[in-house]
């Protein structure tokens, strides 16, 4: 994997859960020159981490500069990363250093692997992929782009998560299913057959408890 330490790097996003990206960068040896609104100007008034808040319209200078990462928890971030991609801004990727990261697995560029995550040998990790503290990727298991796992999910091995998939806090998908593209599985609930694309699951075992969803 391309070493990045020592880059600068910029935000995308400047609310709470952007301050928590931002001390993982940090600790993956990042240097944050700042964060990203896209949706209310009025926050580039304010400071966030004791560094600037800028407008998306305003950080072209910043290309070649720095990379960038995306700091939305939300699976319709694909919006914010295509304003970047647009300005041809380079994505990182962030593995914290608690993490343990099988060499023999794949990750894309843009995605975050938060502290205490396990990621198997075999896995693979779709661009944008947000995967949070504490859960358990199993061996060749493979995810999406833009998916948000919730922190404590534990992920079976040869598992197929599509794209802007969510899964909440602590929820479990056993071995060799698959969780169709834009659904939703909800916190703590257990998977234990395939799930259909943009659906809601929920409980134990997970149940479909609404359709024609877009992810969350």
């Amino acid at each position: 994997m391309e070493e990045q330490k020592d880059s600068k790097l910029l935000i995308l996003g400047a609310g709470a859960f952007a301050e928590d990206i931002a001390d993982i960068a940090q600790e993956c040896g990042f240097e944050v020159v700042g964060f990203v609104e896209n949706q209310n100007r009025q926050r580039c008034q304010d400071q966030l981490f004791e560094k600037p808040i800028f407008w998306i319209d305003d950080i072209a200078d910043w290309v070649g500069r720095c990379s960038v990462i995306c700091a939305l928890g939300t699976t319709f971030r694909n919006s914010f990363v295509a304003q970047a991609e647009t300005m041809r801004f380079t994505f990182a990727t962030l593995i914290h250093p608690s993490a343990r990261v099988s060499t023999r697995c794949c990750i894309a560029p843009g995605s975050i692997i938060s502290a205490g995550v396990i990621i198997a040998a075999g896995a693979q990790i779709g661009k944008h992929v947000l995967v949070n503290r504490g859960s358990l990727i199993g061996h060749h298991a493979q995810i999406g782009d833009f998916v948000s796992v919730g922190p404590g999910v534990n992920l079976g091995g040869n598992s197929r998560i599509g794209k802007r998939v969510y899964l909440g806090m602590g929820s479990i998908i056993r071995n060799n299913c698959v969780v169709g593209k834009q659904s939703v599985v909800g916190a703590g609930a257990v998977v234990v057959k395939d799930v259909p694309e943009q659906v809601q699951v929920t409980g134990v075992p997970a149940r479909i408890t609404k359709e024609n969803i877009e992810g969350i």
